[in-house]
Parts: C-alpha cells; structure tokens; sequence
C-alpha cells in the first residue's frame, strides 16, 4: 500500500534491530523501502543489506555532505577520480535490488553541517551522477538545499532525465519547474508542521500523479515528535497529513503515491 522513497535503513538506530523494524513496517502496509547511497563505501553494505528483505531496494550515489570522504575536488582529479570509481559504480547498479542513482545534488547552506565543498566542485560531480543515470536508465534522487535556480540550470543540460527531488519544501511554482522537467517530488513530515505554508499549499495544488512518499529516516521526524528518531513507521501519518491537505481519502493518497513510486523506479521488475 506504501512506498518509501527515501529512508536511511542503514543508519542507527534502524539498522539496530532492522527485522523488527521490517515486521512492524509491513503490519502498517509498507511494501517497498529506499534507500539512497550517501558514499562509494556504503555501497556493497546496501547491496549485502537489500538481499536480506524483498522489501529494501538501494540507490548509489554521493550525498553532498560526503564528498570529501571520496574526492579530492580539484580540476583533472576530481574527474580522474570520478572516473576510478565508476567500475564500483557499475557492479551496484547491475544487481536488482538497485533501482536509482543517487542521493546527489546541491547543497549551499552551511547550517547545522560540516563544511562544505565550493558549488563548482558539487555541481562538477552533480553532472557525473546525471550522466550516470542517463547512461543506465534510471532515475536520480536529488537533494537541493538553497540551489535550486543552480540545480534546474544544470537539469536543463540532461534531457530526458526522470527521477525525484528528495524533500521537496518548495513553492507551486518551483514544483511546477521540477514536474516540467520530468521529476516527482518527494513530501515527507516536513509538510505535517503547520509552519509551513507554503510548502503545505504547494503538495495540496500540484497534480498527485507527481508526488511521492519519503520518511527521510531516521531524520526529519514528524510535528510533535521533535527530538526523536524517525522511522519508516511514519508514513501513513504522512500519507494521512497529505490526504488532509488535498482534501482526499488516505486510501487514494497510498495508492496513487505508491504507484507513481513503482513506476518510477520501475519496482515490478
């Protein structure tokens, strides 16, 4: 009945006791679980994770807050670099469990984050994983925090790219520009704060054929449970924040999102 597009199984304190977890997920209905790759390391890890369960699927990419931990992001090394990995890259993307490539992207704000690389150097490794993606037919899951004018410039450059923006929290416009470019957007518990307005008018107007469903677990939890860990155990207070919003059933919200989510990241194969 559900999908979660964006979840971090593999971080504390999910992977903890990642069985029990899977049990009480499938109780509420959850059906699929992404997980977005954040470094080259953890790749292997998802793949050796994703066999445990037909439930977890995995994405490989390089999360902007990462990329020092990979790259010396330079000129002609960084492209070397890039370029050493891609065999890694490869051997991800061949198994079946993996259904993306991502999470990358943009991201501008220093707040409450380590240092981060020049936007030169992450839109430079931004258009690798989009080459990447259009190289192998799937889709990319996006982060973009306060880049977005930069983040659809260089989309703009890659036609015929599908995937999500992760945690969209932006206005009907700026979803139109996404949708028009060929992308869903991913609403989690961002829009149960009643705080944000204009994130919460956005997801009520723009057609439901293009959202879909994220915890973004173990963070981002929930208004009202601040301070503590999320889980894929959200989701149906999510899909039930959202169904409120547009005035619709809960039913109709799980199972619209859930097959945009199957569709887009092709989870029938």
């Amino acid at each position: 009945m559900y999908v979660d597009t964006h979840c971090h199984f593999d971080f504390p304190p999910l992977s903890d006791q990642p069985g029990q977890c899977l049990k009480r997920c499938e109780k509420l209905g959850l059906e699929k679980i992404i997980i977005p790759g954040v470094e080259v390391r953890q790749w292997p890890l998802l793949a050796e994770l994703c066999e445990t369960s037909p439930i977890l699927h995995f994405a490989a990419g390089i999360h902007p807050w990462y990329l020092g931990n990979t790259l010396a992001l330079s000129g002609l090394q960084a492209q070397q670099k890039l370029q050493a990995i891609e065999p890694e890259l490869l051997s991800c993307l061949s198994t079946k469990a993996c259904v993306a490539v991502g999470e990358c992207g943009l991201h501008k704000s220093q707040k409450g984050v380590r240092e981060m690389p020049s936007l030169a150097a992450q839109i430079l490794v931004l258009e690798w994983h989009l080459q990447q993606a259009l190289n192998h037919h799937l889709p990319v899951i996006l982060h973009c925090v306060k880049a977005h004018n930069e983040m659809l410039q260089v989309l703009g450059n890659y036609s015929g790219l599908r995937g999500v923006v992760h945690a969209f929290s932006g206005s009907v416009e700026l979803g139109e520009r996404y949708i028009h470019k060929g992308f869903s957007l991913g609403v989690g518990g961002g829009i149960t704060y009643p705080r944000a307005r204009k994130t919460r008018t956005a997801v009520s107007v723009l057609p439901l054929s293009a959202l879909v469903l994220e915890t973004d677990a173990p963070d981002m939890p929930l208004c009202g449970r601040q301070g503590e860990a999320n889980s894929p155990e959200a989701l149906p207070d999510i899909a039930a924040c959202l169904a409120q919003l547009r005035g619709d059933t809960v039913n109709n919200i799980a199972d619209v999102t859930r097959d945009n989510a199957y569709s887009l990241f092709d989870l029938r194969r």
